[in-house]
């Protein structure tokens, strides 16, 4: 042990004669990552909505990279978080469907092993790494874990339970070790619940809230049926939803109050997908591409930075496991090809989106200002929406802009050629129980078999 001791000082004395002392090893930086199910862009004030729904993200992005125009892979859970997992789109990573019918829900992909997931990058890297998840989908059993250390399943609990989990496990964490921590809130999610002080913000317009208040997806589905006045129903849900948004917001100022969060740290955070309020005659999620239900928040803060800026490119949560990667400085994973969502983006880049849930077979492609939007079965559709001018999606202007039109449309090709689909294994749910079937249709996620 001496002898040793004294070669290593003679090389130490060699390297400083020599002018190549070694430098110190960088610490791993702390990563966290949240995401937030079901939150759409544009009802965060952040977005610029109406309401003050989101003041914690806009002190945070004061010193965070903020995406104008961010996207899930897809409309709902399952194939958008796979693909912010693996950075692959869903038709590459399987994880595209999951349904319920005659009681049973069934056909849920698994997250095939085969692939590294974000997690599974971070642990080689010496990372502890601990994931909460909020929703059923995001589980164990379903492939989610891989990776984690630590994985705690709370499904359908509200914000604050799965932070009083958050602060536990932290709490319990390797001293000395860098972290990747993984948060999944569920709270947007319908049923949308009013949450005070926020739901008193509603104002005039609004006062029917009370009415929907916890109301499950069917009940709302029927009501706006059969509504007098569709603009006051759509008023009182968007007063629920924005107290839901508003109520998670103040979790997350506290969250981060509490947790001992390095200005080193890297953190984003994001959502899976948005949400549908009575949006092209539909409420929810994952039956449409529509802005309203794939355009999510991202915000994304470096370490020790100071400022922030915004991107206006279009971006995909598939490509933040690359940026994460190397924000870190740790080597991608070979098929991680595009580049960080840092670099400076071409406004001509492209988003695709996909839907293949069912009976529906959808995909669409973001480029610049324009989206394509193809629906391929149950009935075949083709759109074309300016939605810098139109972000509604009102204006279909696939018969006037045909160069456009053929430009996204070759587009759309060259991705389907380039990335054949993966055939992921399935995973039956469980049909012995009752509470999560019954609660997976009470949340929408049912093969109704309706052509919207």
């Amino acid at each position: 042990m001496k002898q040793a001791w004294q070669w290593t000082s003679l090389l130490l004395v060699v390297c400083l004669v020599l002018g190549a002392a070694p430098a110190p090893k960088r610490p791993l930086p702390d990563v966290l990552l949240i995401s937030i199910d079901t939150l759409r862009a544009d009802r965060c004030s952040l977005y610029g909505s109406p309401r003050p729904t989101t003041p914690f993200l806009e002190e945070f992005a004061k010193s965070a990279v903020v995406f104008d125009a961010a996207y899930g892979t897809s409309s709902w859970t399952p194939p958008s978080m796979a693909s912010l997992f693996t950075g692959l789109p869903p038709r590459a990573h399987g994880v595209i469907k999951g349904t319920i019918r005659d009681g049973q829900a069934f056909n849920q992909e698994l997250l095939d092993d085969s692939f590294t997931t974000l997690a599974e990058t971070f642990q080689a890297a010496g990372y502890e790494t601990i994931g909460v998840s909020s929703n059923a989908h995001l589980a164990k059993r379903t492939g989610f874990a891989q990776g984690f250390k630590t994985f705690r399943e709370l499904p359908w609990q509200s914000a604050h339970e799965i932070g009083i989990a958050v602060r536990e496990l932290f709490a319990a964490r390797t001293p000395g070790k860098p972290v990747l921590l993984w948060v999944h809130y569920f709270d947007p999610h319908n049923p949308y619940l009013a949450h005070p002080p926020w739901i008193e913000q509603a104002g005039a317009g609004a006062e029917s809230w009370r009415t929907f208040n916890g109301a499950e997806q069917k009940e709302l589905l029927k009501a706006a049926r059969e509504s007098s006045d569709r603009s006051r129903m759509k008023q009182a849900l968007l007063a629920l939803y924005d107290s839901e948004i508003a109520s998670v917001d103040a979790e997350l100022r506290q969250l981060f109050q509490d947790l001992p969060i390095s200005s080193g740290a890297v953190i984003a955070i994001t959502s899976d997908h948005g949400e549908a309020i009575m949006d092209h005659g539909w409420i929810g999620h994952g039956q449409s591409l529509y802005e309203a239900e794939t355009r999510v928040p991202l915000v994304i803060r470096t370490p020790h930075a100071k400022t922030g800026r915004r991107v206006a490119a279009p971006v995909s949560n598939a490509d933040l496991y690359g940026t994460l990667v190397d924000l870190v400085g740790l080597p991608r994973p070979p098929r991680l090809s595009r580049p960080s969502l840092l670099n400076a983006a071409s406004p001509a880049s492209s988003v695709i989106l996909e839907l293949n849930r069912d009976t529906l077979d959808h995909g669409s492609v973001r480029s610049g200002r324009y989206k394509l939007y193809r629906r391929f079965s149950p009935r075949s559709t083709i759109e074309l929406f300016d939605v810098a001018a139109d972000p509604s999606e009102r204006r279909n202007l696939a018969s006037t802009e045909v160069t456009t039109l053929t430009r996204l449309t070759k587009v759309w090709e060259q991705w389907v050629t380039a990335w054949p689909r993966f055939a992921a294994a399935k995973k039956v749910t469980d049909p012995e129980d009752p509470e999560l079937i019954e609660r997976l249709r009470s949340l929408g996620y049912i093969d109704s078999g309706e052509d919207k």
